[in-house]
């Protein structure tokens, strides 16, 4: 996977403390026998087996920067600004790819695409896969795909800047937000990771919810926004009722 010449996708993993997961988020990066693609990892100063974990894979990987940051956005930030890939692709320390996506992905890009995503599998606390439901109402209330299976073109963040620290849960919206409806977009038809529940925007869902709420009514108006909010609440709410009957 270690790579330094024509760098065409730069996989960025941010982390702290996640020795219970990396490492198949790691092996499912190295595997993808991708001789375009770049590795980094950044670490927010990790305080348990994270590094060791890391360490043990240090010949594949690109970039490790281990050090106390400001949160998830200013740590995608370090991993942008050290980056030397065409696309970026988030695969946070709980997820990980299915076999041979960046090689698919790089066959099949049409040329000036800003921003392409794939499907997601979810996996949730019994190890049980599934497809990711994702809210087809529309962006006031959700984008059709998740971060860790969408690729930005690098230029993306040259035109419309990096993710706002202002946000805690919902910096992907935001930065989403400001460009989606001005750049050309591709999707795949393809799997591109799995998703493990009980990540940060799983364990303050309601925290992002209202993040997504703030961004989105400056696009969409009040009223949308509004709706999308509470159209998710009352979703989740009735998840949650199910799973416990």
């Amino acid at each position: 996977m270690k790579n330094t010449k024509n760098i065409e996708i730069s996989v960025i993993t941010v982390c702290y403390n996640a020795e219970k997961t990396i490492e198949k988020t790691i092996e499912s990066v190295i595997n993808q026998n991708c001789e375009s693609c770049e590795y980094i990892i950044i670490d927010g100063g990790s305080t348990d087996g994270t590094l060791n974990i890391i360490n043990k894979y240090i010949d594949d990987i690109n970039i490790v920067i281990s050090e106390k940051d400001n949160g998830i956005a200013h740590a995608f930030n370090k991993g942008i600004l050290n980056s030397s890939g065409s696309y970026i692709n988030f695969l946070n320390a709980d997820d990980y790819y299915e076999e041979n996506v960046l090689n698919n992905m790089l066959d099949i890009i049409e040329s000036g695409t800003m921003l392409a995503w794939g499907n997601t599998y979810t996996l949730n606390v019994n190890e049980r896969k599934s497809h990711k439901k994702h809210h087809q109402k529309s962006i006031c209330t959700s984008f059709p795909f998740s971060q860790c299976s969408l690729f930005y073109n690098k230029k993306y963040f040259e035109q419309f800047g990096i993710f706002n620290s202002q946000y805690t849960i919902a910096m992907d919206i935001d930065l989403l937000f400001r460009g989606f409806f001005k750049v050309k977009k591709q999707e795949f038809e393809f799997y591109i990771s799995t998703q493990r529940e009980g990540g940060v925007s799983d364990k303050y869902r309601l925290k992002g919810y209202i993040q997504y709420f703030n961004i989105a009514k400056k696009e969409c108006g009040y009223l949308k926004s509004a709706y999308g909010f509470l159209y998710k609440l009352l979703s989740f709410v009735a998840y949650i009722l199910k799973i416990r009957h």
